[in-house]
């Protein structure tokens, strides 16, 4: 569960993944990973899973992304 409260591991933003001005609509705890976009009803726990739904792809896809970022060899 992510509470947005006003904390150092816990920002408050706009949606990410549509034109949004609410401040709150995307919640994201940086301590343990988990994000909500409760605009569009998306959650995850962890940065692959982050990076899939900004993306639009499958975590395959993100986990590859991020390992090349990353300069791992994803082979």
């Amino acid at each position: 569960m992510i509470f947005c409260a006003s904390a150092r591991h816990h920002h408050r933003a706009c949606a990410v993944t549509r034109a949004d001005r609410n401040i709150g609509s995307f919640c994201i705890n940086v301590r343990s990973g988990l994000w909500a976009d409760f605009a569009t009803g998306g959650s995850g726990g962890d940065i692959i899973s982050f990076v899939a739904y900004v993306r639009g792809t499958r975590q395959i896809e993100a986990a590859k992304e991020l390992a090349g970022i990353l300069g791992i060899d994803n082979d």
